[in-house]
């Protein structure tokens, strides 16, 4: 009797196990699925939005069509005459492309080609996509004019970046409550995450959805993340960074700076150097493709050039000169008696505009703290791993992962472009949500064990704290 419940237990206590298993895998997908459709909810209701602010703005479907061609106005009537002429019918793919690679009306007379100047394959895409679609009759009444069909496409394209950061808050936070806090955070702060509604087309905002799809994959193989194969994982890392490439001008301005945050990685966790060495010579295959593209484009080859020959010479020299700077500074000061340079601040806060707005919802304050932490402790844990030998790098990664620490210190680079350059902020004000998010979600290891009902009360505290401000 005794041995038969020693059997009976022995094979009761793995099918127990087993049926955990699967109902932990099953909620898992659950909450995964979960996660998937409030993303897309937000990027719907976030591209109806835009749609509705263009709308109010220009009355858009209610005036004439040169009227409507007159209001993408500057360069973005420019890449829209490219998709205008790659729309009749009658043309073929290898017309269009005869007719970019051999253009004589855009600098007339010279003869230029399109390709290697602009960035306009998304023109072509949606132009090609366009004539697909209205082949079928039952789409007939959802496909209406050319024109409407590109401005709604790129009101789609805005809900995709959406999508995409929700997506990329959860792999940093490991939470799936967040997502609706990064929508409202996006759209209470319009003016400084995104101005589709009102320039649509530029190339910012077809390139930036790629940017966060890739950083994605990025936080996933720092984060040796099993969730997705390898092999898929590769392959959309290379696609997302190839159309990112492709879509933007200053695209590899954006690429040499992640690769600055590949670097400093690299120091901090040495163990992660086969995961940075296969991201850059995935991001240098992409490059390829994209150089390929463009008929040799010299910005990306230069770049290009720059980044996987010279970036440890540059990073150096950067470091250097603002060194040199910060103590030539004080110096001066010290001898001159002169403190009066706070209008140089003021007039950088003034050209960004982002401080006063974005404090008032809460997303900035909640970043500075966030990259204060995280600056801190990485200058610690490099420090601490220096000099004590036992110091072990499963400790460093407890606190705060790889991922994380990446996309800090690329978001701390780009808020510095974007400084200097106004357009950038577009950019930089999505990374800044990212990262305060993840400082609700798990700042501590009480966060971690108690997230479920904490992080909850404090999105939807945050939440109202938005709607009051929005409708204030």
């Amino acid at each position: 009797m005794k041995s038969s419940n020693i059997i009976e237990k022995k094979i009761s206590k793995p099918k127990s196990l087993n049926d955990e298993f699967k109902f932990n895998s099953v909620k898992k997908y659950l909450w995964n699925f979960c996660e998937i459709l409030l993303s897309i909810i937000s990027a719907v209701l976030f591209g109806r939005y835009m749609q509705q602010l263009h709308e109010l703005r220009y009355w858009f479907t209610n005036i004439k069509e040169v009227e409507r061609e007159i209001s993408l106005r500057t360069e973005a009537g420019l890449y829209y005459s490219y998709y205008k002429n790659a729309v009749p019918a009658d043309k073929s793919l290898n017309d269009v492309f005869n007719e970019l690679i051999h253009d004589t009306s855009t600098e007339y007379p010279r003869e230029i080609n399109i390709l290697q100047r602009f960035n306009i394959y998304q023109e072509i895409i949606l132009a090609f996509l366009y004539k697909f679609l209205a082949k079928f009759s039952f789409l007939s009444g959802y496909i209406q004019a050319p024109i409407f069909f590109y401005v709604y496409s790129c009101f789609f394209i805005s809900g995709f970046a959406v999508m995409a950061l929700q997506l990329l808050a959860w792999k940093i936070t490991r939470s799936q409550f967040l997502g609706p806090l990064v929508f409202a955070w996006m759209v209470v702060n319009l003016d400084d995450s995104t101005r589709v509604f009102f320039t649509i087309n530029l190339r910012e905002n077809f390139a930036l959805p790629f940017l966060w799809i890739q950083n994605i994959f990025v936080v996933m193989t720092l984060q040796r993340d099993i969730d997705i194969k390898e092999t898929y994982k590769n392959v959309l890392f290379v696609l997302s960074t190839f159309f990112f490439a492709l879509f933007w001008q200053f695209s590899q301005f954006v690429l040499l700076l992640q690769a600055f945050s590949f670097i400093a990685i690299r120091f901090l966790i040495p163990s992660l150097r086969n995961e940075i060495f296969s991201l850059l010579f995935r991001i240098f295959f992409s490059d390829c493709c994209a150089i390929y593209a463009t008929n040799g484009n010299n910005i990306c080859a230069f770049i290009f050039q720059h980044r996987f020959f010279m970036l440890q010479h540059m990073a150096i020299e950067i470091f250097s000169t603002c060194c040199l700077t910060i103590v030539m500074r004080y110096v001066l000061n010290s001898l001159t008696g002169i403190e009066a340079d706070s209008h140089i601040w003021a007039f950088v806060n003034a050209k960004i505009g982002i401080s006063p707005r974005t404090s008032k919802t809460g997303c900035l304050l909640l970043y500075v703290l966030a990259m204060v932490i995280v600056t801190v402790y990485c200058c610690y844990a490099f420090i601490k791993k220096i000099y004590d030998k036992n110091y072990s790098e499963s400790k460093f990664d407890e606190v705060i992962d790889a991922g994380l620490i990446y996309f800090a210190f690329q978001s701390g680079l780009c808020g510095i472009i974007a400084i200097f350059t106004l357009r950038m902020k577009f950019l930089w004000f999505p990374q800044i949500i990212v990262i305060a998010v993840w400082l609700i979600s798990r700042n501590n290891k009480n966060f971690r064990k108690k997230k479920s009902k904490f992080t909850f009360r404090i999105m939807w505290l945050f939440i109202l704290l938005l709607i009051y401000n929005l409708y204030q």
